[in-house]
């Protein structure tokens, strides 16, 4: 029934989807109130935008990613940023390799490398493994997993060590344990 009505009221239904999710980010930012647009919106219509926004939200978006990222790497990341219009998350791990992580709008699926040189080209695969086209949870973190093996191989034991000193241990020597 969902989708017979979206196929009779296509057009005008999805341009309100569309505003409504312009909106949903300046909300986010703090310059629009959600219920500017929210009560233009027909009741049999708010019914429909709420199913297929709850069906979106199950989906990986950009900020799910970002904190993916974030809570997978911890103290290996730095300098994390996201670029909305690219639809990327990107950091810095063990300050030495650049990582990039997106997600594909058409298809919905997620892509990550680290970055070579002035970002000419990208390194995809890491001794023989690529990361999943998945974007699910699970199959995102085996990918990040696999690009953090890579880049510890890479990584010399004297350095792994110093850096975990430097960002972990420095954080517990003022504690009395």
């Amino acid at each position: 029934m969902v989708l017979m009505y979206l196929q009779y009221n296509r057009g005008d239904l999805w341009k309100k989807i569309r505003k409504l999710d312009v909106l949903h980010r300046e909300c986010c930012a703090g310059r629009v109130r959600y219920n500017q647009i929210w009560h233009s919106i027909k009741r049999k219509e708010r019914v429909i935008i709420s199913f297929l926004i709850i069906i979106q939200g199950r989906k990986m978006n950009i900020d799910k990613l970002y904190d993916l990222v974030q809570n997978f790497f911890g103290y290996k990341a730095s300098m994390r940023y996201i670029n909305y219009e690219t639809r990327t998350v990107a950091c810095i791990l063990y300050d030495s390799f650049w990582l990039e992580c997106g997600l594909d709008d058409q298809y919905g699926r997620f892509g990550a490398g680290i970055v070579l040189g002035n970002g000419e080209s990208v390194l995809t695969n890491f001794l023989g493994k690529t990361c999943s086209l998945n974007s699910d949870e699970e199959s995102i973190k085996e990918s990040l997993q696999i690009i953090d093996d890579y880049c510890r191989l890479r990584l010399p034991d004297k350095f792994l060590d110093a850096y975990y000193k430097a960002y972990v241990l420095s954080q517990y020597e003022d504690c009395d344990l």
